[in-house]
């Protein structure tokens, strides 16, 4: 629960401070790490915590982003909880600190002393399952860690509270007699204070904001001791605790309507910065990319239930006055990651449901309360994280998708006024309430749908900006080359439509519905009205590239959007052959990197490249047409299509490479990379069942192990 005006005896388990804020890292016996991309870590680390606490063993949580702040390698006792995104790649959270462990020129007993234990998170429909976690384990214990308790391993596609619930209610045990250990050479030997204190407390600060010191008129209704009784007796245990606060404060006390924030550029641009107080902003630091947006087509007919488009971006230098500048230095196969605001429409419905003034000036901060006199007006109001409540909803809170788990439903519930809302929550919040969970889960994916649900639930303004947490970015695939294509780079994207399971309403993709309405060079509705629209992205590396020999054969298999790398893995292929001989000596772009391009190796024609497209028709959702057929027919590649709709019967990617088997098999044979992009959840994993039949899974594995075998696939 968040709020100073909770009643006697619900406080918070995160303490409630209006002064200095201790280190809780300085006594904490157990340093919980995580690494988050899309929060579900997070939220285990912090329940892990919790927990913790029910056993009186003083706990610290920390994200493996301040993995040095914290020193880390110097804990002795630690519980990692890390997801793997991508192509089993560290979460964005986790990137930097994955980098200085894996370094081999590390020590190894830069570990020594400590003793620790890994859950990891992943999908089984991904090739490189738990991936992160099960490198981290790994490289602990080769410098000098000692795992006191055996590694988890979480499933997303079966459900991750499967593994999670069981290996959290086996964990107390080991790490207790851990920290109770005082024999010489045992493990808990050189450990200083491990026992806990009888009257231990933990705070949930992880340096970023953890402190509420304003919030509005909602009030919370606690359980009372039967409530909790009844409902624990019929579906089992429940979180105790809620989750983490948030600092939030007042600050339009005497403000004027003339001194509420503008701003030139959308309050994105400063979260994203990192100049917002309260925002890690861009994940790993990258700077911020201005783009415009040139051209916009339509790829599918109007007549068509499926809208897939391509977008054409220019870098902008805003120092110049030119409108475009010099190539970005990305490669194909990497990506762009931009935030998109929240529908206005469910903005509204939010602020209509927490009777809050759209024009209330917010602040989140980790320094001492504030008051309206404390604003500094000679300041930038974004310099102070000063913000106009419906720009943070809009920009800043993931109001647009929550991940219903229980220690959320068990929040919502503190909420509601009317008795029924209050029970299904709670059964929702309670160990043996996962049908219902499911099923909440799969309806309510958004605030507004919780709203909807649960008509008399009001929480305060605080509670939603620490349920919904920041905004999260989406990733776009390059579909271009920085050869062919010099000053910006094009995507590909399709606008989901569906019907939400409670109201019935029509609702499309935040992050392609929002790109889709940028007018190209015009102006938009969340750009400055005397500028055009210019949008903010970030570049994403990838390990997702061509081989460093162009020579090498490859075989690419990218139905639908999946398709959008291998045109700029075409684009770049072709541009490379067609460098003037060395008498024109130019500079250039060489993958990615700025080389005199009479210095790299010509490509020798190679008619091993095979790229495996599928979609609907060739007349309704074949993108890239025009472009991938030339590539064919100058002998680039060989292409094989899978038109699913055509026939009778459906036809995919996968009927194809099971019909080229010999061929396959002889391009991988002759050292020749696999690459597969698109749908993670049903494409990617029959692909592998296939690849697995035609090369064998011993020869598959050893393809994934050595990166031959490359993945970029999403749920």
């Amino acid at each position: 629960g968040i709020g100073a005006n909770k009643q006697p005896g619900t406080e918070s388990t995160v303490q409630v401070l209006l002064g200095e804020m201790a280190d809780p890292s300085t006594d904490a016996s157990v340093h919980v790490f995580y690494g988050s991309q899309t929060g579900n870590a997070q939220a285990v680390a912090e329940s892990i915590v919790e927990r913790a606490q029910q056993h009186k063993i003083k706990t610290a949580i920390h994200s493996l982003k301040d993995y040095e702040q914290v020193g880390l390698v110097h804990r002795k006792v630690c519980i990692y909880v890390c997801s793997t995104t991508g192509d089993g790649e560290a979460p964005d959270n986790a990137n930097k600190f994955f980098r200085f462990i894996k370094r081999r020129t590390q020590p190894k007993d830069l570990c020594q002393g400590m003793q620790y234990t890994v859950l990891a998170l992943g999908d089984s429909n991904y090739s490189k399952f738990c991936n992160a976690g099960k490198t981290l384990d790994r490289r602990l214990g080769e410098l000098g860690a000692i795992r006191f308790y055996a590694r988890g391993e979480a499933d997303d596609g079966v459900g991750l509270e499967e593994v999670i619930e069981p290996w959290c209610d086996g964990l107390w045990a080991p790490l207790q007699q851990l920290l109770s250990s005082s024999v010489p050479g045992a493990p808990g030997d050189n450990m200083q204070s491990l026992t806990a204190d009888a009257n231990a407390t933990h705070d949930l600060t992880d340096g970023q904001t953890t402190v509420m010191r304003w919030v509005d008129d909602a009030k919370q209704i606690p359980l009372n001791d039967d409530e909790v009784e009844c409902i624990e007796a019929k579906f089992g245990s429940m979180p105790k605790g809620q989750v983490k606060a948030v600092a939030l404060e007042r600050c339009d006390g005497g403000v004027s309507d003339s001194q509420k924030p503008t701003y030139t550029r959308p309050l994105s641009t400063f979260i994203l910065d990192g100049k917002f107080p309260g925002f890690q902003g861009v994940p790993g630091g990258v700077p911020l990319v201005p783009c415009k947006v040139n051209e916009i087509s339509r790829v599918s007919p109007e007549s068509s239930d499926r809208n897939l488009f391509t977008m054409k971006f220019a870098f902008v230098d805003e120092s110049s006055s030119s409108s475009t500048c010099e190539a970005y230095d990305y490669q194909p196969g990497d990506a762009f990651g931009v935030y998109p605001p929240n529908n206005s429409i469910d903005v509204q419905k939010v602020l209509d449901r927490l009777g809050a003034d759209s024009d209330t000036l917010i602040r989140l901060s980790t320094t001492a309360a504030c008051s309206g006199s404390d604003v500094d007006r000679s300041t930038s109001y974004a310099d102070q994280g000063i913000a106009k409540l419906e720009d943070m909803l809009r920009w800043a809170v993931n109001i647009g998708r929550v991940i219903f788990n229980r220690k959320i439903a068990r929040e919502l519930s503190n909420w509601c006024s009317a008795a029924e809302d209050r029970a299904l929550l709670l059964q929702a919040a309670a160990l043996k309430g996962k049908d219902c969970l499911k099923s909440l889960a799969s309806t309510c994916t958004c605030l507004a749908d919780i709203f909807h649900r649960f008509p008399s639930l009001k929480p305060s303004i605080a509670a939603v900006f620490a349920i919904c947490g920041e905004q999260k970015p989406r990733y776009y695939s390059v579909a271009s080359s920085p050869l062919s294509m010099p000053g910006g780079f094009s995507i590909a994207y399709s606008v989901p439509q569906f019907k939400s399971q409670l109201t019935g309403e029509t609702k499309r993709g935040l992050a392609c519905d929002w790109l889709h309405q940028l007018p190209a060079g015009g102006v938009s509705e969340d750009c400055s009205q005397s500028q055009s629209c210019t949008i903010d992205v970030f570049h994403k590396p990838s390990s997702f590239h061509l081989p460093p020999d162009l020579n090498t054969s490859i075989i690419m298999i990218g139905p639908g959007t999946g398709v959008a790398p291998f045109v700029g893995f075409l684009d770049h292929m072709k541009a490379i052959a067609e460098v003037e001989p060395p008498s024109a000596h130019r500079n250039g772009v060489f993958r990615g990197l700025a080389v005199d391009i009479t210095d790299c190796p010509m490509p020798k024609p190679v008619r091993h490249h095979r790229l495996y497209f599928g979609c609907r028709r060739p007349d309704e959702d074949f993108l890239f047409q025009t472009s991938i057929e030339n590539h064919a027919a100058e002998g680039l590649i060989q292409l094989r299509t899978a038109f699913s709709r055509m026939q009778d019967h459906k036809v995919y990617v996968q009927s194809l490479l099971a019909d080229d088997a010999e061929e396959v098999r002889q391009v991988v044979e002759q050292g020749g990379r696999v690459y597969v992009c698109g749908d993670g959840a049903v494409m990617a994993k029959q692909v592998r069942d296939c690849l697995s039949v035609i090369l064998g899974e011993g020869k598959l594995k050893a393809l994934q192990q050595s990166g031959l075998y490359c993945e970029d696939v999403w749920a």
